[in-house]
């Protein structure tokens, strides 16, 4: 994400409170003219370039988002009963330090 979004949101009267890309999200559901907090989320997202994942949450919803080339991927969920996010990836027969490993299923 460049300065050039946070820039231009400060000309128009932002007031940053941090150096942080998730503060110009902020700013850019906040401004967005949509109704509903997804659609708001959506357009704000809409606005980025390069690579992100993100969450948003209301009181009622949780949301996730990530860059349309999937360059930062988000993962949520449970498999096995594991937090997927917090899995360790299974060794594959192809590395070349583990030439003797087979596939094993990753344990939390």
């Amino acid at each position: 994400m460049g300065l050039s979004l946070r820039r231009a949101l400060v000309r128009e009267g932002a007031m940053m409170q941090s150096t942080t890309d998730t503060e110009v999200i902020l700013h850019l559901v906040a401004r967005a003219k949509r109704n509903r907090f997804i659609d708001r989320f959506i357009e704000g997202l809409r606005q980025l370039e390069g690579a992100y994942a993100f969450v948003g949450m209301t009181n009622k919803k949780l949301v996730g988002a990530r860059d349309p080339l999937g360059i930062r991927p988000l993962v949520m969920g449970t498999l096995d009963g594991c937090p997927i996010s917090r899995r360790r990836p299974a060794r594959s027969t192809s590395s070349a330090r583990n030439t003797s490993a087979t596939s094993r299923t990753a344990r939390c």
